[in-house]
């Protein structure tokens, strides 16, 4: 029987150990990079459940997300976002153990991954950057919900925002010079009755009434008194103030330290900001309760601490706003002038100079306007409407009813209450937005936005600067090794730990 050497078979014995060794090389490099893309999975998974956690009230009343990490204590710490980062991460890294559980056999894990550590380092606030954020947030949800219904609006309120944005400075102008004119201007009158009794004149009985019927003091000692009631009529007005320690705008904030892009911006996003402002803010028409002040879109104007303050500086701004237009139609109404130089002739008489009778009619005019005006917001607060530009036959006081404006003006609630053209009071803040400082909008609606919360119930320690958008983050990682030890025992080292950090992170 011939014998057969055996050196083929040991030759491919120690050929295959090192096919074997590199085979499982190959398959842990592998399984290293597929642990990596798990790493990378497991961060995005935390973050997204850490982001699901948002405080529920600001979705529900403001349309807003965001994370209070003070947990409603008041105080920022960026910890509870770490503890429930990690906590969703070992939870998700220990799923083969939990399948295991329910289903026998399935216990094999080809991560082996461990995690080290978990931190934070940057993150963005609701209110950084005088309320970036907010604004971002605010315009997006405007975009995806009402843009298309609100746009038209919007520019046409900008563009009655810019009609009587021109006619208050002209308006000024004029009221300017009649101030200058209007000392002299009773003085010279006084004269000129003077002159009639040296003459021993009789005025005519037309004189006569009109004199009786001279406005100048009458609405000289109605500007110099408060003219809230007087407008307001028997409404009643809210006594809530507010304490400007509990102001956000007005204490020292916490201040995120991630520079957010901020896609929205410009004109168009600045009217749809404004429009959020008055979907989501009451004022005084509404009268809602809030747990805090009433007229909140007032505040976002006038920045005052009680209602009945900003209030008043709205009507003021109303009366403002109406006085330059309404003069700016009287100057421009060839029958308004006439009136205005017939009445200002028979006040005068006839020992008057022509240039008194033109001082005196232009400051009749300016009476005129401001009186409509009173009476005009006076229907605006009553749930009336305005036009910006009306026409003279739409005026509801004759000059020489003036001095009776007092007993006039109840006329407007009843006026008020039937249907008609024009803007109603909430169209009047509409202007006065697109006439103000986006800057100051969002820095005082952010205020209302963290009292309201806290004034609902749910969140009575509610901050915006404790309210995280954003963050961006790192997690450190152990890839315990599988298939490297089978090479590592045929060759004698030891199998190698390896480590990966992943930088991850997410925005509302």
């Amino acid at each position: 029987m011939r014998k057969l050497n055996a050196s083929i078979t040991v030759f491919f014995s120690l050929l295959s150990v090192v096919f074997l060794a590199f085979t499982f090389t190959i398959v842990e490099a592998v399984r290293i990079s597929g642990a990596r893309a798990q790493c990378a999975d497991l961060a995005a998974i935390a973050n997204w459940t850490l982001f699901s956690e948002y405080e529920n009230g600001l979705l529900e009343k403001y349309d807003l997300f965001g994370i209070d990490t003070g947990f409603d204590s008041g105080t920022f710490s960026t910890d509870y976002l770490i503890s429930k980062l990690k906590a969703s991460m070992l939870e998700n890294t220990d799923l083969p153990g939990d399948a295991g559980g329910k289903l026998p056999g399935m216990t094999f894990d080809p991560w082996k991954l461990s995690l080290r550590n978990v931190t934070v380092s940057q993150y963005a606030l609701l209110s950084d950057r005088g309320g970036e954020p907010y604004y971002q947030q605010a315009v997006e949800f405007m975009h995806k919900t009402a843009w298309m219904n609100a746009l038209g609006k919007l520019q046409d309120a900008y563009r009655d925002a810019t009609t009587a944005h021109n006619a208050q400075e002209q308006y000024q102008q004029d009221k300017s010079s009649d101030a200058e004119s209007s000392g002299s201007l009773l003085s010279e009158l006084s004269d000129s009755y003077n002159k009639e009794m040296e003459e021993e004149y009789v005025p005519t009985p037309e004189e006569i009434r009109a004199r009786s019927r001279n406005p100048i003091s009458k609405i000289s000692s109605l500007r110099s008194q408060g003219l809230l009631k007087l407008v307001c009529g028997s409404r009643m007005i809210s006594d809530k103030k507010l304490s400007p320690e509990d102001l956000a705008s007005q204490r020292s904030k916490n201040h995120g330290n991630l520079s957010l892009h901020a896609p929205r911006g410009g004109s168009v996003d600045d009217l749809l900001f404004r429009e959020y402002l008055l979907d989501h803010f009451p004022d005084f028409i509404e009268n809602a309760e809030t747990g805090t002040i009433r007229y909140q879109m007032e505040y976002i104007l006038c920045g005052k601490t009680s209602d009945e303050k900003n209030l008043k500086a709205v009507i003021d701004r109303l009366i403002g706003l109406r006085e330059a237009v309404n003069y700016s139609i009287l100057v421009s109404t060839p029958a308004a002038n006439m009136e205005a130089q017939t009445f200002a002739a028979l006040i005068v008489g006839c020992f008057g100079s022509p240039a008194l009778v033109q001082a005196l009619k232009h400051t009749l005019l300016l009476l005129w306007a401001y009186g409509e005006s009173l009476y005009d917001v006076r229907m605006l607060v009553h749930d009336g409407r305005v036009p910006v530009v009306k026409t003279f036959a739409d005026w509801h006081i004759p000059l020489e009813d003036l001095i009776d404006i007092e007993v006039i003006l109840p006329r407007a609630d009843r006026d008020a209450g039937a249907p008609g053209a024009g803007m109603s009071y909430q169209d009047y803040i509409r202007v006065f937005l697109n006439m103000g400082s986006i800057t100051t909008q969002k820095k005082r609606s952010l205020d209302l936005v963290e009292l309201n919360l806290r004034a609902s119930g749910g969140c009575p320690n509610f901050r915006v600067d404790n309210c995280v958008v954003a963050i961006t983050g790192r997690s450190s990682w152990l890839i315990n090794p599988v298939f490297s030890t089978v090479p590592a025992v045929f060759l004698g080292t030891a199998s190698r730990i390896l480590s990966a950090d992943i930088e991850s992170g997410f925005r509302y």
